[in-house]
């Protein structure tokens, strides 16, 4: 019942189911998670993070440790010690998350960063990260702190969110590359993702993706404003949308020449504003401190605060929340009449 009234969006209700469970089971993982993240999502920070760290290693909540066998970090300064800070979700939790290798430089002498391929590059070419790889190989480490521990770790609350952006950066001569394609360009410059990925086999996943994904057909009233280009950001084959639309001369497409996410920030560098549902290009729009337009659906993920306008994680970004489950349309019109005069602006200043 608390998994059910979460989908509805209905928090509170769920909060309470739970609480229930845990009255008659109080090691029950699934209720653990469960209250966890209703408590994060109603801005209790402190105690969700307690609960949400009592599931680390149960496969069936938040995933086995492949580390278990090592000296967890306790968060203490130790600045002759190398700290393994490893990706423990997806891409989006992992380019939210990376900001708190900022703060652990500040308390250990090394930190490394294991995460997927895609992101290696991008973290690697941030100050405050000595080294990103894939494998760990034979590489040693003192101790080691998966990215999603690190809030509770630093104690944080809504007050102490780390909230400087821009945290992300992009190697200068990827810049330049991709810099080099926008020359010229005249008219606000808009990034658009309609689209979440889609995770085979993993039922609850695309469950989720699919109530956050919307279809480009949705977006394409957008194309036709006057003083905008737009560009694709979506990948994979929700981007075949765009041929199956005939909107190839209306939504520039650079993505065949993306190789990972350093590429693709070099392009959000280029941008003016970010429209996108809620994936991974919302934390690295957000991370670059650019301009960010989140459509969020109803029962909105955790850390959009149900769909408060404003966030304390990204200050750039604008949350674009469903008024009722499913309502897209509402949705749509509120970010056209947004992005009509956001283009106005832009004209103006130019």
């Amino acid at each position: 019942m608390g998994i059910l009234r979460d989908e509805e969006g209905k928090i509170g209700e769920a909060l309470a189911y739970y609480n229930r469970a845990l009255s008659h089971a109080p090691e029950y993982q699934k209720a653990l998670l469960g209250k966890s993240l209703a408590l994060i999502a109603l801005g209790e920070y402190r105690e969700g993070w307690r609960l949400y760290e009592t599931c680390l290693g149960n496969r069936d909540t938040r995933g086995p440790n492949p580390f278990a066998a090592v000296k967890p970090w306790d968060g203490k300064p130790a600045r002759d010690k190398h700290l393994l800070i490893w990706s423990e979700q997806g891409f989006g939790d992992a380019l939210h998350f990376i900001r708190y290798a900022e703060l652990c430089k500040k308390r250990v002498g090394k930190v490394s960063v294991l995460c997927p391929k895609p992101l290696a590059r991008l973290f690697k070419a941030l100050p405050f990260i000595d080294d990103a790889f894939v494998e760990t190989g034979e590489r040693s480490f003192d101790e080691h702190v998966p990215m999603m521990s690190l809030p509770h770790l630093f104690d944080t609350v809504l007050e102490t969110v780390p909230a400087a952006v821009p945290y992300l950066r992009v190697d200068p001569e990827i810049q330049a590359k991709w810099a080099a394609k926008f020359a010229g360009v005249t008219g606000m410059k808009v990034g658009l993702v309609w689209a979440g990925g889609i995770r085979e086999g993993n039922l609850n996943a695309n469950r989720i993706d699919r109530q956050r994904s919307v279809e480009l057909e949705r977006m394409r009233p957008w194309l036709d404003l006057q003083g905008a280009r737009f560009y694709n950001l979506q990948k994979d084959k929700p981007a075949e949308q765009i041929a199956t639309l005939g909107l190839a001369d209306r939504l520039t497409d650079f993505m065949g020449e993306v190789a990972d996410f350093a590429d693709t920030a070099a392009i959000v560098q280029n941008l003016d504003l970010v429209i996108t549902v809620d994936t991974s290009m919302a934390h690295l729009a957000g991370g670059l401190a650019k301009p960010v337009w989140i459509l969020s659906r109803y029962n909105a993920c955790w850390r959009w605060l149900q769909n408060r306008p404003t966030n304390p994680w990204y200050p750039t970004a604008r949350i674009f929340g469903q008024p009722t489950l499913g309502d897209w349309d509402s949705v749509m019109a509120e970010v056209g009449r947004g992005l009509t005069l956001e283009i106005a602006k832009h004209a103006h200043k130019s």
